[in-house]
């Protein structure tokens, strides 16, 4: 793998990526020296890879279109800074990039930022994947019952939305872990994934099954002490 590629994918020093990016700086200031009407040229991309509806394709087409202008490694740095945390990732540059670069830059995520942040999100994405989860829960005073709403957004814009009483969500949560466990391998799973579901069940079984969790605390405890 590349550096470019090491980066990212994160699998890089932070010493390797600091040089990495300070080369990639003074080579876009070389670029924007010797092709004034870049900036321009580079908007104009932008504008019209970036003018209709932005879905899983978007970002190839536009990244060769940039890699065609720029060139790879100069693409790669606008892919590099175009990613969600785009002010940590100027903020970063800055320390190795000409006034010039960071006003290219700026200028770019100005005009384009969310929509490079959304054209790479949903990049090489399943157009029905859940991209973000919205969820409301409530009393109704006057049912006198919980109610739950969830609303789910897809890469491909989509929404889909559910609601019930916490009894209907118990029991599609229920599905939806028996569904999980006929993956049958924890190698498909994430270890981060792994850990924030497995913190989340404890303290549902917590709230579910107080007695049983306090006896094997008190278990737990005359164990230590002895």
């Amino acid at each position: 793998m590349d550096d470019w590629g090491s980066l990212l994918m994160g699998q890089i020093s932070a010493e390797e990526a600091d040089r990495l990016l300070a080369q990639s700086a003074e080579d876009l200031h070389a670029f924007l020296e010797a092709r004034p009407q870049a900036v321009q040229h580079v908007l104009d991309i932008l504008s019209k890879r970036l003018g209709g509806e932005i879905n899983a394709e978007t970002w190839q087409v536009l990244d060769t279109s940039l890699a065609n202008y720029l060139g790879r490694d100069l693409a790669y740095l606008v892919t590099w800074v175009a990613q969600s945390d785009q002010g940590n990732r100027i903020q970063e540059l800055e320390k190795h990039a000409s006034s010039q670069v960071m006003a290219f830059l700026r200028t770019i995520l100005g005009l384009y930022g969310l929509e490079l942040e959304n054209a790479f999100a949903v990049w090489n994405e399943i157009p029905d994947n859940w991209r973000t989860f919205y969820r409301e829960v409530y009393y109704d005073q006057l049912s006198e019952r919980h109610h739950l709403k969830l609303r789910i957004e897809k890469y491909n814009g989509e929404e889909a939305a559910i609601e019930g009483p916490p009894d209907s969500i118990l029991t599609l949560t229920t599905y939806m872990i028996l569904t999980l466990r006929l993956v049958g391998t924890p190698d498909a799973f994430s270890q981060d994934r792994i850990d924030l579901f497995l913190d989340e069940a404890h303290q549902l079984i917590q709230l579910l099954r107080p007695e049983e969790e306090a006896v094997v605390a008190g278990l737990t405890g005359e164990a230590n002490e002895g």
